[in-house]
């Protein structure tokens, strides 16, 4: 016959490992294809401190022990209109009307995305967006603005090229890439 103590040892150890269980479950975080997983500190006063980056995958984090916040990496389509872009011109000052197409993404190089990963944690999809917008609108303006009209249709790939690059220069601090940019309509503003 088995004793009581024997049987109540042996309930307390499968309650107990059942709990583990439970608790490896719920701390089991997996990370979707085209993502990444940023784990973080939070501090009001110096931001976020990023623990680690886990990209594909799962990894084990104690239940609310860390915060973690998951991002994209797809790549994203933006397509903007820019009106009244000068010129130079002889005479009479003329503007071009663009429709503008750049693909962006946040750059999957892993020394990039850990030291950029505290600032994209804290911007949303739409500020990303914005920044890039910015950016190659103000390039694409200085470029024209040294170009005649007909200087900038006829050279409109080594503008595209330019753009993106300078545009790469300016957002890759916070862990954005411009791939290839598109003028899908160029036509004198008047």
């Amino acid at each position: 016959m088995v004793s009581a103590q024997v049987v109540l040892t042996t309930v307390i150890m499968l309650f107990a490992l059942m709990v583990m269980m439970v608790l490896y479950a719920m701390g089991y975080k997996k990370v979707p294809p085209n993502k990444s997983m940023v784990l973080f500190r939070g501090d009001r006063e110096r931001g976020p401190v990023v623990h680690g980056i886990v990209h594909g995958g799962g990894r084990f984090l104690f239940p609310g022990a860390r915060n973690l916040k998951v991002i994209d990496m797809h790549a994203n389509m933006l397509e903007f209109e820019m009106t009244g872009v000068p010129t130079l011109s002889v005479g009479l000052p003329a503007t071009l009307r663009l429709r503008v197409a750049a693909i962006w993404r946040i750059d999957g190089d892993p020394e990039t995305l850990r030291a950029s990963a505290g600032r994209l944690i804290e911007r949303t999809h739409g500020e990303n967006e914005m920044a890039i917008q910015e950016n190659l609108e103000s390039t694409i303006r200085a470029m024209s603005g040294a170009m005649a009209p007909g200087e900038f249709e006829a050279g409109m790939a080594n503008v595209r090229q330019e753009a993106a690059e300078r545009a790469n220069e300016e957002v890759t601090s916070n862990g954005l890439r411009v791939v290839p940019v598109r003028f899908l309509e160029v036509r004198p503003q008047g």
